[in-house]
C-alpha cells in the first residue's frame, strides 16, 4: 500500500519550489539594498532636490520590487501545490 519509487515530477516540483525561495531571496536582498541606498541618497543629499528626488525614487522602486516579487512568489508557491495534489 504504500509507495516507494520516487517520482519524476514530484523532484520537479521540489526543484522549482527551491529554486523560487532562492529568487524570492536575492530580489529581497536587492530589494533592501536600494533602500538603504535610497535611504543614503537622501541622508546625504544636503539639500540637492535632485538627489532626494532620486532616493524617493530608489526606496519606491525596490518597495515596489518587494510587493510584486512576494506576490509572483505566492502565485508559484499555490500553483505548486495545486500541481502536487493533482498529481497525488
Amino acid at each position: 500500500p504504500f509507495r516507494t519509487e520516487v517520482r519524476n515530477h514530484d523532484i520537479l516540483l521540489g526543484v522549482i519550489a527551491k529554486l523560487t525561495t532562492i529568487i524570492f531571496t536575492i530580489l529581497a536582498t536587492a530589494s533592501v539594498a536600494g533602500i538603504l541606498y535610497g535611504g543614503f541618497l537622501i541622508l546625504s543629499s544636503v539639500g540637492n532636490d535632485g538627489r532626494v528626488k532620486k532616493g524617493k525614487d530608489a526606496i519606491m522602486y525596490s518597495l515596489l520590487g518587494i510587493v510584486v516579487s512576494m506576490f509572483a512568489y505566492t502565485i508559484v508557491r499555490v500553483v505548486l501545490s495545486k500541481i502536487s495534489e493533482i498529481k497525488a
